[in-house]
């Protein structure tokens, strides 16, 4: 069986499009109807099946270091957009733009992909108050976090971050919820 090749993108398999099951503890399987919020539902990972060695048309320190077999970390509207799927010999796949490229794991290593940083948030500030109870859905988010991967010497891993509040989305990349912003994103490094 031939598989596609990929030309300026990478092609991904995944094992399906929304996350739209839930199994409980007692083996009980429920079903989410993933029309409603379908960015938190849709699948945002696959195996690269596919990959060229370097993308055409991309800004300068663009770091494109996809190859076959790696796990693809990508935007949420890759997969709410149908057009992003073909099939070949009975199998679907899906191309990533680079642009929605936003990581890479190769062997148990996090790698952001293009201009993507990837940060831990800060634990949000529950604001004091001694004589009215504050719910917890009042607590605050700063902007600070720390670096989990980067394609930045300036902003090492481990490295406290200052970024703007626009730019940033969540997405769970293994496991924990993690920001994705562009470098440009962030304002400054506290240490």
């Amino acid at each position: 069986m031939t598989k596609p090749t990929a030309i300026n993108r990478a092609i991904v398999k995944i094992e399906k499009r929304f996350n739209d099951e839930i199994k409980t503890e007692s083996g009980i399987t429920l079903y989410k109807d993933t029309s409603f919020k379908p960015e938190e539902n849709s699948t945002i990972e696959g195996v690269v099946v596919s990959a060229p060695d370097s993308i055409n048309g991309v800004s300068d320190g663009f770091c494109w270091d996809v190859k076959e077999g790696d796990k693809l970390y990508f935007h949420y509207g890759v997969t709410i957009d149908e057009s992003n799927s073909f099939t070949e010999n009975g199998e679907t796949f899906w191309n990533i733009e680079p642009y929605n490229a936003i990581a890479r794991v190769r062997d148990g290593r996090l790698k952001p992909v293009g201009h993507y940083i990837l940060v831990r948030p800060s634990e949000k500030k529950k604001p004091e108050s001694s004589i009215l109870f504050i719910p917890d859905s009042a607590a605050k988010e700063d902007n600070t976090g720390t670096v989990v991967a980067s394609n930045d010497d300036e902003m090492p891993e481990g490295s406290v971050v200052v970024f703007e509040e626009r730019g940033k989305f969540w997405n769970f990349i293994e496991g924990e919820k993690l920001y994705c912003m562009n470098n440009s994103n962030v304002m400054y490094v506290i240490n």
